[in-house]
């Protein structure tokens, strides 16, 4: 930094912005973004789920029935938030297998961030990102007292 947007105080330069630009850089930042593993090698069984391989070398398996509960559209999301509020909530009819075995019938990358699957039930809306698959990934979730709780944990921080 050089000329009259830059002044030195010994050893650190200072670059002076208005404080409204700094601010706005701060809240664009978004450091867990950068902690975000990308998959290695992603492994599809229609009737079984979907085997993760991560760059770290750690590996993850959603069954197909685990992918749908936690699927992140918008719709999923809002049944899971009533079902929290409210345990007799009744299911949406789209939300019931009709007694047929739940399968994925096809998926798509989406950009170099995500995998957007298509179930045997017609659901096709929610985008996994590899962030939300870290997230949901049930060998990470914390023990609970019910296995069929409605809502990943809390992230904080």
């Amino acid at each position: 930094m050089n000329g009259p947007e830059a002044r030195s105080t010994g050893l650190l330069a200072v670059e002076k912005r208005p404080l409204a630009a700094m601010l706005a850089a701060l809240l664009n930042f978004e450091p867990y973004r950068l902690m975000v593993c990308k998959p290695r090698h992603l492994d599809i069984k229609r009737d079984r789920g979907l085997t993760v391989e991560w760059e770290d070398g750690s590996t993850s398996f959603y069954s197909v029935a685990y992918l749908r509960k936690w699927s992140p559209s918008a719709e999923a999301r809002t049944l899971r938030e009533q079902i929290a509020k409210n345990p007799l909530t009744v299911l949406p009819a789209s939300a019931v297998s009709g007694g047929k075995p739940l399968t994925i019938v096809d998926a798509e990358f989406v950009g170099h961030y995500a995998i957007k699957i298509h179930f045997s039930d017609g659901h096709d809306t929610g985008l996994y990102s590899w962030e939300y698959l870290q997230e949901i990934d049930p060998a990470r979730q914390a023990p609970s007292p019910s296995a069929e709780s409605p809502l990943p944990r809390e992230r904080h921080g």
